[in-house]
């Protein structure tokens, strides 16, 4: 393996290895990896943007010219809307350096989102250059910004979500350029449109399939609601957990014999059914949900493992003990086992992340998931350190790792080079971890 390959790896995962092997010394190939990784969104969904610990990267081995050269087109080669996300948010921190030429790549840019948005209307409009452009220039680049934002609005776009906007300039402006934006709507059609669209009152529509109060209504009155809504909608009706999180035991005993009664053929209602149980445990024999396990129907075998991971039963456990041994599903193995652990599973979850290594980041990170789930309900002893180890090491997900790293304090476990690295990593609140126990 290249210096490039190793150092790809953990920028994969946003380890703080990468910091610690750059500051030694970056060669060309490594700096050429960094640009690259910059360029493309590696973090996991809901994990949060890893724009500012790319930059710290590329500060510390002086590539920021680089780096400028390769964001100077920010849509070159086509990229995914979250590479886009990441390559603006690039673009607005280098800006705010002074790096020659990324103000203008802003302003080029966010002319080029909305012409993308009107040529394709989606749901959603990135603001990403827009924030910047009013840290940046003040009113300059709000009333820029909100211009732009505001042919979007023409044609239909939605911001009851970008009220920040507007705070974020009126809060650095004074009276007298605040009064500015004013003037501009007068001037500016766009700016006009935006502002109004971000004014607009958001009436909440009463969903007549799911009317208010719904999911605290005992199950006779939910279970309709249920039907309804999945029968009329293309829901896969996960909505479901959330009726199933407040009800009481009785009510959840009659929505568990409603699951054994249902006609499993009817799609629809079963994992609206199985959702209930989402995050309160199926009171009845497990032997129906265990059966799921295999269905090839979408999402049934996810929302019966989902089911199945609230649960403590021998059975279950018997389960997760063959799901480990073999078979498609041994990614969710440690899930089931968390709530049936026994002495001696440390080694289970060892064996399963070291089969793990080099498989997809969506096995990978079902994988930390169990494990997460196992020191959320078990409290971490040192026989699972090496597991916690691995996790660390392999783990695609940097919010997720932060659970790992605090079990490993807790432990006392965490190696001094571990904690110097986590120093760096991408995830804020890994920093935080080791910072505050220094």
């Amino acid at each position: 393996m290249t210096h490039a390959q190793e150092l790809n790896g953990y920028l994969a995962k946003g380890l703080g290895r990468a910091h610690v092997v750059l500051e030694k010394g970056a060669d060309a190939s490594q700096c050429k990896a960094l640009v690259a990784a910059c360029l493309r969104d590696d973090a996991m969904p809901l994990e949060g943007s890893r724009a500012g610990y790319l930059l710290e990267l590329v500060r510390l081995v002086g590539a920021s010219g680089d780096l400028a050269s390769a964001l100077a087109d920010p849509f070159a080669d086509g990229p995914s809307g979250d590479d886009l996300e990441q390559r603006f948010e690039l673009v607005g921190l280098l800006a705010r350096d002074g790096v020659p030429g990324m103000r203008e790549v802003l302003y080029r840019g966010q002319v080029q989102l909305i012409d993308r948005w009107l040529a394709e209307p989606v749901e959603w409009v990135s603001t990403v250059a827009a924030r910047h452009l009013i840290a940046l220039d003040g009113i300059r680049g709000a009333v820029f910004v909100f211009g732009q934002l505001g042919r979007a609005a023409l044609a239909g776009a939605s911001f009851f979500s970008d009220q920040e906007l507007i705070d974020a300039a009126l809060d650095s402006l004074g009276d007298e350029q605040a009064g500015a934006i004013l003037e501009a709507r007068a001037n500016d059609p766009g700016v006009d449109a935006y502002l109004l669209a971000t004014e607009a009152p958001f009436v909440r529509i009463e969903n007549p399939l799911r009317p208010a109060g719904w999911s605290e209504r005992p199950w006779t009155d939910a279970q309709a609601t249920i039907e309804r809504s999945v029968r009329g909608t293309d829901s896969l009706g996960a909505f479901a957990s959330h009726w199933g999180e407040k009800a009481s035991e009785e009510d959840l005993a009659l929505a568990a014999q409603a699951l054994v009664d249902l006609p499993k053929d009817d799609l629809e209602l079963l994992r609206a059914y199985l959702s209930v149980f989402r995050k309160r445990p199926f009171p009845l024999d497990p032997a129906l949900l265990i059966a799921l396990l295999d269905d090839p129907r979408r999402f049934v075998s996810t929302y019966a493992t989902n089911a199945l991971e609230q649960i403590s039963h021998p059975a279950v456990r018997a389960v997760a003990l063959r799901m480990a041994a073999h078979g498609p599903h041994r990614q969710c193995a440690l899930g089931l086992l968390a709530r049936n652990w026994n002495p001696g599973d440390e080694l289970i979850a060892e064996d399963l992340l070291r089969a793990a290594e080099g498989q997809r980041k969506a096995i990978v990170h079902t994988l930390g998931y169990g494990l997460r789930a196992v020191i959320d309900v078990q409290p971490p002893t040192p026989e699972l350190v090496p597991a916690l180890r691995l996790a660390y090491e392999l783990e695609p997900c940097s919010s997720c790792r932060t659970d790992f790293v605090a079990a490993l304090l807790r432990l006392s476990a965490l190696p001094d080079d571990l904690r110097a690295e986590c120093r760096w990593d991408a995830n804020e609140q890994t920093r935080q971890l080791v910072s505050s126990e220094a």
